[in-house]
């Protein structure tokens, strides 16, 4: 994605999409935007994410004179993060609503934060999570994920879904001209508990277009030029 003018917070470069700045906080454009934090880090935000961007402190992590390490602070208030380190010695503390605070110590991990349940999932690497006051952090493994939400106000975890199989196209897709033949509808088996799908479409190692949708299945129509194969 390209930059569109707009706002960066301290300490942070927008290197695709766009970020506007609203109340104090930080809203992502239409397109989303993916950012770089001068410590070491570098986020992508969905479209309409809301977040807030704290001081950078340093977090004892041990008993000894050299366990402290620089941690930037980040309060998502809606919308889909996902985070990942690029330097050793950093980490990024993470606030959801409901209390769901993530402390990311290296590799990858997501935020979301939704009208009904704030959710972390740890991709890969060493995430903490912490669900009170009494900042009692525990080790949240890879492939998981810790859910808060309004019924579930304790919190519980799950095992992150598996990859769905690859789209199939109800018909090959003429992007010139006009008619049926300029759309097609890409499916693919659904996912249980799957919250929303992203479909990625790829030349080669540049990716075309990236499209979410709560259903298992995704209308595509009007492209200019030959389509790449679908991947999920």
């Amino acid at each position: 994605l390209p930059v569109v003018q707009g706002a960066a917070p301290p300490g942070a470069k927008v290197t695709a999409g766009q970020l506007l700045e609203e109340e104090k906080a930080f809203v992502a454009g239409p397109a989303g935007a993916t950012l770089v934090l001068v410590e070491g880090a570098r986020l992508q935000l969905e479209p309409g994410t809301k977040l807030r961007f704290g001081r950078t402190f340093k977090m004892q992590m041990g008993s000894g004179p050299d366990s402290a390490i620089p941690t930037r602070v980040l309060m998502i208030d809606s919308g889909w993060m996902e985070a990942t380190l690029t330097a050793e010695k950093f980490a990024l503390f993470v606030e959801t609503p409901r209390k769901l605070r993530s402390l990311l110590l290296g590799g990858d991990m997501t935020a979301i934060a939704r009208e009904a349940r704030s959710t972390v999932a740890a991709a890969t690497g060493k995430v903490l999570v912490a669900l009170d006051d009494g900042w009692k952090w525990k080790r949240l493994p890879e492939g998981s994920m810790q859910i808060v939400s309004d019924v579930r106000p304790d919190g519980y975890r799950r095992p992150l879904l598996e990859a769905s199989q690859l789209p199939v196209l109800s018909r090959s897709l003429i992007l010139s001209g006009g008619g049926v033949d300029s759309s097609t509808i890409l499916g693919w088996p659904a996912l249980p508990n799957a919250v929303a799908y992203e479909v990625q479409l790829h030349s080669g190692t540049t990716l075309v277009r990236s499209e979410r949708s709560k259903e298992p299945h995704l209308t595509l129509a009007r492209w200019r030029r030959a389509a790449p194969a679908p991947c999920l």
